[in-house]
C-alpha cells in the first residue's frame, strides 16, 4: 500500500489483484490451513463486492463477527496484511486462479516515490514507551481516545491542503521513514485516510506503543505540510478535545506524547 498508493496525484487506491495478493499472502503467512486460508479469501471477495472501499480492519472485524478468525488471528493478520500491501505487487503471492474464477490479470507495479524534504525532531514525545503501561481495561477508552486526536489532527490537515490523500500519504511516508516506523503503520494510517476516516478503519486492539508511533508519524507528516507551529497547535487543540471525553478518566490523552 505504501509503494503501490504514492504515485502521481491519484487517489491512493491499490489494484483489485494488488489487494488480492497482499491478502492472500498474509492469510496464507499467518494462517497454517489451506482450506480456512480459502475459505477466508473467498469471504473477502464477496466482502469487497459490498463494500466501497476495502479497508483492512472493518474487513477482519466481520470475519470475526462471523468466527472465521479468533480475537488473536485478527491481531496478527492486521499487521501482516498492513505489511503486505505496502510490499510491492511481484513480492507478493500468486493467489489461486480458481478462487476467483478466472486466471489473474497481470497488473502494473508502481513506481516508488520521490523523497522529500527531512523533518524536525518530535519535540512532544516526552517519556518512553517502555516507563508507560496502560491498563488492559483502558483498551477501549485508550481506543476512543486516539481515534478522537488523530481524527482531529486528519479534519484539520484536510481542511488545509484539501482532500489530497495521495499529497499527504507521500508526507506520512517521509515521517516514517524520520521516526523508524515498520510499513504497517504507514499502510495503516493510509487506509485509514482513503477510508474517509472511517471509526472501523483504525484497529481497535493497537497497543499504546503503536498508538503513540501512529501519532509521531501524523504529526511530523503534519509539520511538514502545515508547519510546526500549526501543527502543534492542531495537536494541542486535539488532546483538549479529547480530555473532554467520558474515557479520558481511564486514558488521559498525555499519555499518547
Amino acid at each position: 500500500m505504501a509503494q503501490a498508493f504514492l504515485s502521481g496525484g491519484s487517489p491512493p487506491s491499490i489494484g483489485v489483484n494488488h489487494r488480492r495478493r497482499a491478502v492472500y499472502t498474509a492469510l496464507t503467512d499467518v494462517l497454517n490451513d489451506a482450506g480456512r486460508v480459502h475459505d477466508l479469501f473467498s469471504f473477502c471477495e464477496a466482502f469487497c463486492t459490498i463494500e466501497p472501499k476495502f479497508l483492512v480492519n472493518r474487513f477482519l472485524l466481520h470475519a470475526a463477527q462471523r468466527h472465521l478468525i479468533d480475537e488473536g488471528e485478527r491481531h496478527r493478520l492486521a499487521k501482516a496484511m498492513y505489511f503486505a500491501m505496502a510490499r510491492p505487487y511481484d513480492a507478493l503471492s500468486r493467489y489461486p486462479a480458481h478462487l476467483v474464477g478466472m486466471e489473474e490479470p497481470a497488473e502494473e507495479a508502481q513506481p516508488i516515490p520521490a523523497e522529500i524534504s527531512a523533518f524536525a525532531d518530535f519535540g512532544l514525545h516526552s517519556v518512553p514507551d517502555s516507563a508507560i503501561v496502560a491498563p488492559r481495561e483502558s483498551a477501549p477508552a485508550a481506543h476512543k481516545v486516539f481515534q478522537t486526536v488523530m481524527a482531529h489532527l486528519a479534519t484539520d490537515l484536510f481542511r488545509s491542503v484539501g482532500h489530497r490523500v495521495a499529497r499527504i500519504a507521500l508526507a506520512l511516508s517521509e515521517a516514517r521513514i524520520q521516526v523508524g516506523a515498520g510499513d504497517d503503520v504507514l499502510s495503516m494510517l493510509v487506509d485509514w485516510l482513503d477510508g474517509d476516516l472511517h471509526e472501523e478503519a483504525i484497529p481497535d486492539h493497537l497497543a499504546l506503543a503503536e498508538m503513540r508511533t501512529a501519532l509521531r508519524v501524523f504529526y511530523l507528516a503534519s509539520t511538514n505540510l502545515v508547519g510546526r507551529s500549526a501543527a502543534a497547535r492542531t495537536l494541542a487543540q486535539a488532546l483538549r478535545l479529547a480530555g473532554n471525553l467520558r474515557e479520558a478518566q481511564a486514558f488521559p490523552p498525555r499519555l499518547l506524547v
